[in-house]
């Protein structure tokens, strides 16, 4: 279809909002899912680290993100995230201690499971995952006790997403970009202003 015939009509984006990406499907996204002490990643995780069995868990307690760092089967404080067989499929793994720990830095309760979507990114030539801690999605967990379901597995939101899909669209691309620095930059920390420690 010839686009030059057609009467193309300019809008504005104001107004206009991003939906959230926990809205969508994710599918071939990273996804690390928290139940109980239960830890367990979907197979696109797999997929996108593809020559390792094991990782290792990077917490950065300062941006509260978590990382997995690909490592060798049996490395000092590895966990295997995936099968055994010649077709890798996602493995759950119990991890006590560190889930009390996360749960103690991060507030959660054993009422909710908890996903978190995660990103790809790399760090010296090596791929990771990374997984924002803060924007994590909570669903009520089945009630053991009773064996019934307490809640459906309906998505609890964060206070003010019931009532619209996202941010606009200047919000949104303020949030996504980062600074971005040339070989050789130096950054320099005035800490004689008034008022800096």
């Amino acid at each position: 279809m010839d686009t030059e015939a057609l009467e193309i009509e300019e809008i504005s984006l104001e107004g206009y909002e991003v939906v959230r990406g926990e809205f969508i499907s994710q599918a071939g996204m990273p996804v690390v899912t928290f139940d109980g002490f239960v830890v367990s990643f979907n197979a696109a995780s797999l997929k996108i680290i593809p020559d390792t069995e094991s990782i290792l868990f990077m917490i950065n307690r300062r941006d509260n993100t978590l990382c997995t760092h690909p490592c060798k089967n049996g490395e000092k404080c590895s966990f295997r995230w995936c099968s055994y067989g010649k077709k890798r499929q996602p493995r759950h793994g119990k991890c006590d201690e560190f889930v009390l720990r996360l749960m103690k830095f991060t507030g959660w309760t054993f009422d909710y499971k908890y996903k978190l979507l995660g990103s790809v990114v790399k760090s010296e030539g090596v791929t990771l995952l990374k997984f924002d801690i803060v924007s994590a999605q909570k669903f009520a967990r089945k009630n053991v006790e009773d064996e019934k379901l307490r809640q459906g597995t309906a998505r609890i939101n964060p206070e003010g997403w019931d009532d619209g899909f996202g941010l606009s669209l200047a919000e949104h691309e303020k949030e996504v970009n980062m600074p971005v620095f040339q070989e050789n930059t130096t950054i320099i920390i005035d800490a004689d202003k008034e008022g800096d420690d």
